[in-house]
């Protein structure tokens, strides 16, 4: 078995370490011969239209695909590029999971990211910068695009300073959104988002961001008081 593992990891072109991660969400690929799971491998990669190093990586990354034949791989690519309205190229850049994503639902979460109206290279370039945006659900994407859109309309400066974000940047502050979104209202509602560096919001660790701001912590007991009496007053009525 250990040689056998050793043949896997040299086909796939990958550290054995890798391998063992493949063999156990894949435990087929230590029953076939080298040179089947070579003849597979190749396979792939002409149905994917790329070159066999390519076909590797993208198959030890998500080992499941490795289970699937190269028509349907074939098949899932096409599906995820006019999900996408993406080029073959861009496509194959795209993280490998997205690849076992439902094409319905990765369709209906490309159609929800949309904090503006993005254009066609704009969106493309933010997907393949931040793949992971479309692993969320369409109604989570929604939702923080939404947030997002919202704290523009009522702060003039974070508006002019989101449009001028490149998708990479922007992409970061999508992802970062549930734990950033109060820091950012924060800033917003106290008038300290001039004098703020946007990552200092989206990226610092809690403790750090309070640290800078020791009102915050304050601020956000004072919120969280007021929404809950909200609430209360809601039910009563």
């Amino acid at each position: 078995m250990p040689a056998r593992l050793h043949a896997t990891a040299t086909v796939l072109c990958t550290p054995i370490s890798r391998a063992c991660k493949v063999a156990l969400a894949q435990p087929f690929v230590l029953l076939a011969e080298p040179a089947e799971l070579a003849a597979r491998l190749k396979a792939a990669a002409t149905a994917l239209r790329m070159s066999p190093a390519q076909a590797s990586c993208l198959l030890v990354a998500r080992p499941p695909l490795l289970g699937n034949s190269p028509d349907t791989l074939a098949a899932k690519l096409a599906a995820l590029q006019q999900a996408l309205g993406l080029s073959r190229s861009q496509a194959v850049r795209m993280r490998p999971a997205l690849l076992t994503r439902d094409a319905s639902q990765l369709a209906r979460s490309w159609r929800a990211l949309s904090v503006w109206k993005f254009a066609p290279a704009f969106k493309a370039q933010l997907v393949l910068e931040h793949p992971l945006l479309l692993r969320l659900s369409p109604r989570e994407v929604h939702g923080r695009c939404r947030w997002l859109r919202d704290l523009m309309m009522r702060d003039a400066l974070f508006h002019a300073t989101f449009r001028q974000l490149p998708p990479k940047v922007l992409g970061v502050v999508l992802l970062h959104l549930p734990v950033a979104w109060r820091r950012l209202q924060y800033l917003a509602e106290s008038g300290r988002e001039s004098a703020t560096p946007l990552m200092d919001a989206v990226q610092l660790r809690e403790a750090a961001f309070c640290a800078k701001f020791p009102e915050y912590s304050k601020w956000v007991s004072w919120t969280a008081g007021e929404a809950g009496q909200q609430q209360q007053q809601v039910r009563q009525g």
